[in-house]
This record gives C-alpha cells, structure tokens and sequence, in this order.
C-alpha cells in the first residue's frame, strides 16, 4: 500500500460534530430511559424512575466519553489506540456502576437498575459505534486502495 492511499479524502470532523453526536446519542438513550423509567414506576414506585434516569446518565456519560475519545484520538493521529480506549471507556464504566449498584444493594439494586444498565448500554453500543465512524475520516485505502482514479500510475 503506498502513502498516497493513506491520505484522508475529508477534513477532519470539527467540534461541533462531537456536540451534535453527543445530542443525538441523548436522542437515543433518552426514550429508551422513559420507558424503563415507566416500567422501573408500575414495578418499584418513583425508585424505579430513579434507577432508569441513574442508567441513562451512566451510559450517556460513558458513550459520551467514548465518542469523545474518538474524536481527540482522530485529531492526534491515533485512531486505533482511541478507540480501543473508547471501548474500555463504554463498557467499563457501566459494568462497573451496574456491579457497584447491584452489590451495594438497596433500592436502586431492587428497582433493576443493573437490568437498566445492561438494556441502556446495548442501545447505547448501536448509536455510538455509528457516530464514531462518522468521526473517521475516510481515506483512499478504505474505499478500495486507489487514490485517484486520474492518477496516471
């Protein structure tokens, strides 16, 4: 593969398309966190919203973080070791509120929330694995190795 097929074909994402990815990964986690807040409610009483909006706000962070991690390590030319980092970020964070919160016990740990992370975090997964392609830039090697077709090689 030569350098040329390396080039980006776009210029880098800009920081308002960080925000707007955040926005929409809100757009996603938040009627997904009504409706386990609805259930959390007719199963638990108002813990059982508390419990949903405690998991929506801990995969939003985490998914947020990820996304992020994405774009600095994008800008810095280390688009693999961010989102590796990302990964860790994304499930790491929820796994370890979810054990936290479900070993601690209580109310939280009886309305579900553990189930609310799980369920949050899988559609959490969805959204930010999408948003965080859009954040690469594409490049000639990606699309099928040429540079141009006009290239003259």
């Amino acid at each position: 593969m030569d350098r040329d097929s390396r080039k980006p074909l776009t210029q880098p994402p800009s920081v308002a398309t960080l925000i707007i990815g955040c926005a929409l990964l809100a757009a996603v986690i938040v009627p997904v966190a009504g409706i386990l807040g609805w259930y959390g409610h007719a199963r638990s009483g108002f813990v059982g919203i508390q419990a949903a909006a405690l998991a929506g706000i801990i995969c939003w962070c985490s998914s947020a973080l990820a996304l992020a991690a994405a774009f600095v390590g994008q800008r810095l030319g280390m688009g693999l070791q961010s989102l590796l980092f990302g990964i860790l970020l994304r499930t790491g964070l929820p796994l370890l509120f979810g054990v936290l919160l479900q070993e601690q016990g209580g109310a939280l740990a009886e309305a579900g929330v553990f189930v609310m992370i799980l369920i949050l975090y899988l559609c959490s997964l969805v959204a930010e694995t999408l948003l965080a392609l859009r954040l690469i830039p594409a490049t000639s090697a990606r699309l099928g190795g040429t540079a141009s077709p006009v290239d003259g090689a």
